[in-house]
């Protein structure tokens, strides 16, 4: 084992958090960690991040920066934080990543593989916090506690409708620690065999394994905590959205093509619509032992951080959301409190944790730029040259009507998006590609079929050859793509521009 960079011994109920950067300017004083990865070994005792217990005497790799990582201890814990081992990354007893769903950003996918080419993590800064100071694990796991008792009910009694399945939105600012939230209430059940669906409606933000590029909104059936294989790299990825539902694997996303859901409302809302309808058909499947485990399971959904009150509403109903957690904003706890004071709703404030890294808008442009680049990972991913003669962009443009040019109690009737075809898409930008059922729609006159529809996947535009016409794509399964029908956001800087290094043909 390397050098340790620093040693702990962690009292019970506390919480060690290491700050990671991907800046190599910020690195420990105590470290020279330029060139290594670093890693974590618990050596006596037991730890968690996010809900997941680390292995005793194994070190596991920390994934890149920026994030915070919170180390949590129920009883006590001794562990100490050292350069990974170049070699063992090659070698045959590699250090473990850290699981899937602790990652930041990510529920399902394994780590991203480390190459002499990725960005290093650093250790910026750790420090210790006791769970009764500003620690939320423990108010965490109330919340699971009591999540499991509507679990059991619902699956003593699936018929009845006394009894449903828990619906979860987390809701709460920005840098409040929501993700924290999920990841931990998603690890939990997982823990006890549970599978929850997750949801991702915040479209400022990408969630891996769930929406993995910015823009959209989706869901995913969380499967098992070792899910190793990347479902965005998978070839029947392309095949799993053409009925538009939510797939026993894979994830179902919808195209917004703005970050923020006050762009249009009425468009966001209509998607939320059709993803609560994804949602009811995938419980409507005939009974089995795993569907009733789904089922009894419920849904974790993460809400959007910039949102008029009224979006959150339209989603707990359009989701039949039943249990709302709200991180530590009190003006949002105190409107949908008195909103669902009288309904099926429990509305609950969680504390806002001490140890949240507050991330500016180039951290989270730099995560979103990472988790996009995964999905378009080699092996699996390529190029593919398509002459434009066989391909249809076509641009989505708000058409939302301010409600203060409207009549008192009227409501806005006409299309909430306006699609505009176009002959090329910028370069280095991320596009839709529209599952074949819905092309199909669209082509026999239903226009609303792609932007409330469910899409395929999706591609990065390499280079657009204008002489030639052609256009060059980064694809991240090889192969023929489900359909040639493209939708492009109306801000093609919203998703970042982003330069995908995948050349393998």
């Amino acid at each position: 084992m390397s050098t340790p960079l620093a040693s702990f011994s962690l009292p019970a109920s506390s919480e060690l958090r290491v700050e990671l950067s991907s800046n190599p300017t910020l690195v420990a004083p105590l470290s020279d960690l330029s060139g290594s990865l670093v890693s974590i070994t618990v050596l006596a005792g037991t730890a968690e991040v996010f809900g997941s217990e680390l292995p005793l005497n194994r070190p596991v790799r920390l994934p890149p920066g920026p994030a915070s990582l919170p180390v949590f201890t129920f009883y006590g814990c001794k562990l100490i934080l050292h350069p990974t081992n170049a070699e063992s990354e090659v070698g045959a007893d590699p250090t473990d990543p850290l699981p899937a769903y602790c990652l930041t950003g990510a529920l399902i996918n394994a780590c991203p593989a480390f190459d002499e080419d990725t960005e290093i993590a650093n250790v910026e800064m750790s420090y210790l916090a006791s769970a009764d100071s500003d620690s939320t694990f423990l108010p965490i796991l109330n919340c699971h506690a009591q999540l499991e008792v509507l679990r059991d009910a619902a699956r003593a009694q699936p018929k009845q409708a006394k009894s449903p399945p828990p619906r979860v939105l987390v809701l709460g600012d920005e840098n409040s620690g929501k993700l924290t939230v999920l990841k931990t209430l998603a690890a939990y059940a997982l823990k006890v065999g549970r599978r929850p669906l997750v949801a991702n409606l915040d479209p400022s933000r990408a969630l891996d394994g769930v929406t993995p590029v910015p823009c959209t909104v989706g869901a995913s059936a969380l499967m098992s905590a070792d899910a190793g294989a990347a479902a965005f790299a998978d070839p029947s990825l392309l095949a799993s959205f053409r009925t538009s539902r939510l797939s026993s694997s894979y994830p179902v996303n919808y195209f917004f093509s703005d970050p923020s859901p006050s762009s249009n409302p009425a468009h966001y809302n209509l998607l939320l619509d059709s993803l609560g309808a994804a949602l009811r058909a995938r419980h409507a499947e005939p009974p089995s032992p795993a569907a009733e485990s789904e089922r009894s399971s419920g849904l974790l959904a993460l809400g959007p951080a910039r949102a008029r009150p009224e979006l959150h509403e339209h989603a707990v109903e359009a989701l039949g959301v039943s249990v709302v957690l709200i991180v530590g904003d009190d003006r949002l706890y105190a409107t949908l409190g008195k909103k669902f004071k009288n309904k099926d709703v429990k509305v609950i404030k969680l504390p806002v944790s001490g140890g949240v890294l507050k991330k500016d808008s180039q951290d989270r442009s730099a995560l979103r730029a990472q988790l996009m680049r995964s999905y378009f990972a080699p092996p699996a991913s390529g190029l593919s040259t398509i002459p434009v003669s066989k391909c249809a962009f076509y641009k989505l443009s708000s058409v939302a009507v301010s409600t203060a040019m409207l009549p008192v109690g009227q409501k806005q009737v006409s299309a909430c998006v306006h699609l505009t075809k176009v002959d090329y898409p910028d370069p280095n930008t991320v596009i839709a590609v529209c599952s074949p059922l819905n092309a199909k729609r669209f082509a026999g006159g239903d226009e609303g079929a792609l932007y409330r529809g469910g899409v395929a996947g999706y591609v990065c535009v390499e280079k657009c050859d204008e002489e030639r016409e052609e256009v060059t794509l980064t694809v991240p399964v090889k192969g023929e793509l489900p359909s040639y029908t493209f939708l492009v956001g109306d801000d093609e800087d919203a998703f970042g521009k982003i330069a995908i290094n995948a050349q393998q043909q």
